[in-house]
Order: C-alpha cells, then sequence, then structure tokens
C-alpha cells in the first residue's frame, strides 16, 4: 500500500498505535509477571555496539541518546553516520536487538 502523501507501511501515523500497544503490553508483562524486554539499536551499517551486557541493560542506557544505544562511543559514531548519510541524501541501514527477561519456558506459541 502507498500512499501519494508519502506515507506507506511503515509510516508514523500506522506505526503509532503499534508502540502505543507495545508500551502498555510492557507495562502489564512488568507488573503481572515480572518480565523485562528492552530492544536496543545493536548497529548502524559497520558501526556496532560492543560490551553490552544483556543480564544488567535497562531503559536507562538505551534512552541515554538519540539512536538509542547503550554503547556511548558507537552511539556518537552512529549519530555522525547518520547525519552525513541523510546530508548525503541517501538512507542507511541497522540492526535492533530485544532482550526479554523473567520469561518461562513455554510461554507463547511456536
Amino acid at each position: 500500500i502507498r500512499s501519494k502523501s508519502g506515507g506507506g507501511r511503515s509510516s508514523a501515523r500506522e506505526t503509532v498505535g503499534r508502540v502505543a500497544a507495545g508500551a502498555i503490553a510492557r507495562q502489564i508483562l512488568s507488573k503481572c509477571c515480572n518480565i523485562s524486554v528492552v530492544a536496543y539499536v545493536k548497529s548502524i551499517k559497520h558501526i556496532e555496539a560492543q560490551n553490552v551486557d544483556e543480564n544488567v541493560i535497562d531503559h536507562k542506557d538505551v534512552d541515554a541518546n538519540l539512536v538509542r544505544c547503550p554503547d556511548p562511543a558507537a552511539a556518537v559514531k552512529m549519530e555522525e553516520l547518520i547525519d552525513q548519510t541523510r546530508r548525503d541524501g541517501d538512507s542507511i541501514g541497522g540492526i535492533i536487538e530485544c532482550v526479554a527477561r523473567g520469561v518461562p519456558a513455554g510461554l507463547g506459541a511456536p
């Protein structure tokens, strides 16, 4: 589906519902089941976060910078690369990683 105004499947208007639902689900899982879920930017192009301890990472670490990368040195390089790519009129890809802690074995569907 393509919108003539430039939006599409991943437009902000279409994504906002998923983001809101995820935020609510995260709170419910935390309060009811003691399950924590945190996602962060692991890499942008060739720049990768280093020394991220999955056992202790939390939202404070992720929210510390604009690119949501818990490695401060990598985050600075990522921001610079993103800015340069934007100035060049290009786009760039990346990888996110999601860590879920406290999830009991067998929860969910296969």
